[in-house]
């Protein structure tokens, strides 16, 4: 592309960078230009632009289904794929963040998204291999196998081997900053790979690793005889050197093994030797203690380069990984005992040190897409040696005995550490949970006091715990998850176009969890069952552990069987109704997953978001989380909020039954599988985003500093009630900003701006072109705003397809009765696209409420210009927050500065102009440019349906107070409020018929509870809701004086000021 069409392409499309991360190794927040929209063959003419008649025509009819294969490059797409070109049978894409945000360019010549290489660069085994900067040729300490050294890896394995190594070993990469420090690190140093196993299909996978990422080739493998992959001379070699071992003893066989390994580090020769168990991990400490030795003595470090891949994801025993003992290293836990014990150990070897045969078997029985390659950064020996301060100190407390053991446990910890995130915690059998459960102390005095309280025998209330425990907790069986993930990958081949998920993002959670060696609780947004399951899948195809999911204890009875095995458990809706016996034995239960290093699930929303923004945060699960580590049971735990998005949302259909009042849809799988049955429609992109990992260790220590104490302040005399405080103002804290987290990290699907379009514009239909126009510059000014938007290259194609998606919600009257096609919500089904349109209301809310706050009051300039003072409109905003504050999850930042911050914004984007301070403060003005009006149009339509929810709400209650003081069953009284909303609506009284929706309604009458207006008490038939006296009404600094007061304030905020009325807005459809 040409610098000119670089420069057309940066004005057109705003970009915004975040700066480099420290922790995840580069921007978190990539320009969203790239293409990302399947492409359909038939939408485009032959000019190759869209033709609108035939595109409206076309798309309800053809459907392009590509063939997917999850979490792998996706093969032939680049430069030269053509945009009608299918995607390759039995693949399934995924690309990282890094290449689905690609440059601009790629926009405006439109290219297909080049796909990052995610498994490295990719070399021609018969080519010279770079280590360094230069090629194994130019590297004079290169040693190949011989008679002498049979045991040296090849730089080219041949036709077989690599046929085979590519069969076997395909899908093994290696983290990309690993091996950028070991290529690094080889140009300083001799490197000295560490391995777990170390037979010589092991030494075969590692040879084809290494020379797929360009890194150095051991030359010598310690503790093997020859290797025979690398030459067809290898039975003379054997035999040749078993001649040599008949006339040395064990201990000398180990001194040569021991004086060739030493031999080759001192001529700066890169080698390769086990670390495992038994005898060998005994050797293993004695080798590292003559390296140290050799390092001590060299000037040139020596660089010591764990590497670990795990072929078998079948977990450890449940006695957990053995670190070293004493001198011996690394013991073998699965010992053999018996005769015919030792005679299979011998044939077969064991879990972590498995023979040719066995780790061959397990390869065929468990073929992977992707295994990763860990171990960590490689370790400079000289620089170790100089933090434990024994290199320049010969009477150091510490001998060189200690130290390789030292060395050798921290490798160890690694190796068990990746195994962990590989395989997981050891299958927990119920019956362990419950005994584990049951004998802790907090479970023993609730069931003591349950018994005390209820009058019934201790032993009554064990069998209640015990079914309780039975009910709650998980089974897991690798068997199921496998056969889960291949069932699930045939089913998004036939729904969905492509997966794409953040790689960068996924490598952070790998790095920092293995980093502080704790558990992971993961915090996905919640859309429907398929959450349940799609997180589990997508790891355990990227070679992760899968983790325990929370789930309703509501789920219908087989999938509550399908999701128990694939790692489920179940837990009621609300913690604050239980029992104190239930509230304890699930705590013990989370606290002990934890304890045991599994991985946790959760959704923090509670229930699904049916208007599809997210919802309050529900504190109990994460509120465990912090508890445990508190109490010391847990070092720490890394939260990981993630964001899942999906282009049309697989039960979509049923979210405007639950909306608009009718009754709860249930979750069962009967109706989950009778919603896929228009596969015909397509169900396009799913998009998997990760956010920054939080610790929540590092979160208490910022929360619970003490706070400074004014003088005279006397000191608090709870100090259990004071940290009890901290704890749940941080708690409180924690899930907001992972709630705020999941919201920056969502990126906006095409369907949400088609449907944010046809919700805001006034006019009774929209034509095509008209859209299209219109979702091109929302597209522009969120990314302006440094919202992510998912790529459309072409930008009519991305358009047709989501009203295809959304084909059941929008109206398109006959070609014979208009001019050209006008497309219109459908009145029944406006609710089901506001859920898609709420999906980025958080890129322009306090914007929103900045300008129903401006357009609302009157102008303090007269009629000519309409302008308030600063002060005014930001405490106004405020107020507006406050009341709004269910329905957003704002930024963490102080108020005024997001407010002052949202201002700047709109003067930025040329909807209101900043005016100097003539002596009485700062003021804004509002513009009536086209750009002015269309900003503030959309803005207040994003608003409006809410703050008519919320009017409909405070209306409805003030004839409680004289016809039902007693109260009304919340239940009947939101179907009440709900045929107020519609009446109204068709009375041309309120804006939106989306004031009747069941979220907002309720979250407005909680508000209003909060602020003492009305009160809530439960009665058996269910919550009663009443309004409250005049001496229970809030004195002082309150929201609200009276209802209505909140009727008055609410309704201000809806209306438009009669200065705006009277000037050049007066005609904005979609704000009058």
């Amino acid at each position: 592309m040409s610098e000119k069409e670089e420069e057309v392409g940066r004005e057109e499309i705003p970009q915004t960078v975040d700066a480099p991360d420290e922790h995840t190794g580069g921007s978190r927040n990539p320009s969203p230009v790239a293409d990302l929209e399947p492409q359909s063959p038939d939408v485009t003419n032959g000019g190759g632009e869209a033709d609108e008649t035939s595109f409206l025509g076309s798309m309800f009819s053809s459907r392009r289904i590509a063939s997917l294969k999850t979490l792998c490059e996706l093969g032939g797409a680049g430069e030269n794929a053509g945009e009608g070109d299918a995607v390759p049978s039995g693949l399934m894409t995924s690309c990282s963040f890094a290449s689905f945000f690609s440059a601009a360019s790629n926009m405006d010549e439109g290219k297909d998204c080049e796909q990052e290489r995610v498994q490295g660069s990719r070399e021609e085994d018969s080519g010279p291999i770079d280590v360094g900067g230069k090629s194994l040729q130019e590297q004079g300490n290169v040693v190949l196998p011989s008679l002498v050294n049979p045991t040296a890896m090849v730089g080219n394995l041949g036709w077989f081997w690599r046929t085979l190594g590519t069969s076997l070993f395909g899908g093994a990469v290696m983290e990309r900053k690993q091996v950028e420090e070991i290529q690094s690190a080889a140009s300083c140093g001799t490197i000295v790979y560490v391995v777990e196993a170390h037979s010589w299909l092991h030494l075969l996978f590692w040879n084809f690793i290494l020379i797929r990422h360009r890194l150095p080739l051991a030359s010598l493998a310690v503790g093997l005889v020859v290797l025979p992959y690398v030459s067809l001379m290898w039975p003379v070699w054997l035999l040749f050197h078993l001649l040599q071992l008949l006339g040395m003893s064990q201990q000398q066989r180990k001194e040569s093994r021991k004086s060739k390994a030493v031999q080759a580090a001192r001529n700066g020769q890169p080698l390769i030797f086990s670390a495992g168990g038994g005898r060998g991990g005994e050797e293993a400490c004695e080798l590292l203690e003559d390296i140290i030795v050799l390092q001590r003595n060299s000037s040139m470090p020596l660089i010591i380069c764990p590497l670990i891949a795990i072929w078998n994801r079948t977990p450890l025993p449940s006695s957990g990984p053995h670190r070293s003992k004493g001198s011996r290293g690394l013991e073998s836990q699965e010992e053999a005992t018996g005769f015919l014990q030792c005679i299979v150990s011998g044939v077969f070897g064991s879990k972590r040190q498995p023979s040719p045969l066995r780790a061959f078997v397990s390869l065929l029985l468990d073929l992977r897409d992707h295994m990763q390659v860990g171990g960590g950064l490689p370790i400079n020996l000289s620089e170790w040696l100089l933090d434990y301060r024994a290199a320049s100190s010969p009477n150091s407390s510490l001998s060189d005995r200690d130290l390789a053991v030292l060395l050798i446990n921290q490798i160890y910890l690694r190796f068990d550490n990746h195994w962990l995130q590989v395989t997981g915690p050891a299958r927990q059998l119920r019956r362990e949970a419950r005994k584990e459960i049951l004998s802790s102390v907090r479970v023993k005095a609730a069931i003591a006091a349950a018994a005390a309280q209820q009058a019934q025998a201790v032993n009554v209330i064990e069998r209640r715990a015990r079914k309780i425990i039975d009910s709650m907790v998980a089974d897991r069986r690798l068997l199921m998850v496998r056969t889960m993930s291949c069932c699930l990958r045939g089913f998004f081949n036939l729904m969905f176009h492509a997966v794409y998920l953040d790689e960068e993002g996924l490598s952070a959670v790998q790095r920092v969890s293995m980093e502080k060696n704790c558990p992971v609780i993961y915090v996905p947004t919640y859309r429907g069952v398929l959450d349940y399951l799609l997180l589990t899948y997508i790891l355990f195809t990227r070679d992760m552990a899968t983790p325990v999911i929370a789930c309703s204890e509501s789920s219908h009875m087989i999938l509550k069987f399908l999701l128990r095995r694939v790692g489920g458990f179940f837990m009621r809706k609300s913690l604050a109704s239980e029992d104190n016996l239930y509230k304890e034995i699930f705590r013990e239960y989370i606290s002990f997953l934890l304890e045991t290093r599994s991985n946790l699930e959760v959704f923090i929303q509670g229930s699904r978001p049916y208007s599809g923004k997210s919802g309050q945060p529900r504190m109990g699960l994460v509120g465990v989380a912090v508890e445990a580590v508190m109490s010391g049971r847990v070092k720490d735990v890394v939260v990981v909020p993630i964001s899942i998005q999906y282009d049309r949302v697989v039960e979509g259909n049923n979210y405007g039954k639950q909306i608009s009042g009718d009754q709860k849809v249930s979750p069962a799988l009967p109706a989950f599988l009778a919603s896929h049955w228009n596969i015909h429609m397509g169900f396009g992109n799913i998009i998997i985003n990760f956010a920054e990992p939080l610790s929540v260790r590092a979160g208490l220590q910022q929360g619970m500093q003490p706070e400074r104490k004014a003088e005279g302040q006397e000191e608090e005399k709870d100090e259990a009630r004071r940290s009890g405080f901290n704890v749940v103002r941080t708690v409180a804290t924690l899930v907001h900003e992972v709630t705020w987290m999941v919201n920056q990290r969502t990126v906006i699907i095409p369907t949400s701006l088609v449907a944010t379009v046809l919700l805001t514009n006034s006019c009774r239909g929209i034509s095509l072109s008209d859209l299209v126009e219109n979702v091109q510059w929302l597209k522009i000014e969120i990314m302006a705003r440094g919202g992510l938007v998912a790529p459309m290259q072409e930008m009519a194609r991305a358009v047709g397809n989501s009203v295809k998606r959304i084909s059941n919600f929008v109206k398109i009257p006959t070609p014979e009765k208009t001019l050209e096609p006008l497309l219109k919500p459908r009145d029944s089904h406006r609710l089901e696209l506001s859920s898609y349109r709420n999906q980025c209301l958080h890129v322009f809310v306090e914007e929103a409420l900045i300008v129903c706050c401006l357009i609302s009051n009157p102008s303090e300039a007269g009629r000519k210009v309409h302008w308030i003072r600063t002060a005014t409109l930001l405490r106004d905003a405020e107020i507006l927050a406050e009341i709004l504050k269910l329905e957003f999850t704002y930024s963490p930042r102080e108020s005024k500065d997001r407010f002052q911050d949202a201002i700047a914004r709109l003067a930025a984007r040329g909807t209101v102009l900043p005016l100097y301070d003539d002596g009485y403060g700062e003021r804004v003005q509002i513009l009536t440019t086209r750009q002015a009006r269309r900003m503030i149009g959309l803005l207040r339509g994003m608003l409006l349906p809410f703050l008519d929810a919320y009017w409909v709400a405070a209306l409805s209650l003030l004839p409680l107070q004289t016809e039902a003081k007693g109260g009304v069953l919340l239940s009947s009284h939101l179907k009440r409020m709900q045929k107020i909303a519609q009446t109204m609506y068709l009375e041309n009284k309120v804006h939106s018929s989306e004031a009747s929706s069941s979220v907002s309604l309720i979250n407005a009458v909680t508000m209003l509870e909060a602020n003492r207006l009305i009160a809530r008490s439960a009665i058996e038939q269910g919550v009663l809701i009443r309004v409250n006296d005049t001496r229970d009404r809030p004195t002082g600094e309150a929201l609200f004086r009276s209802l209505v007061d909140a009727i008055k304030q609410i309704d201000a905020r809806r209306r438009i000021a009669a200065t705006l009325r009277m000037g050049p807005l007066q005609h904005e459809p979609s704000i009058t």
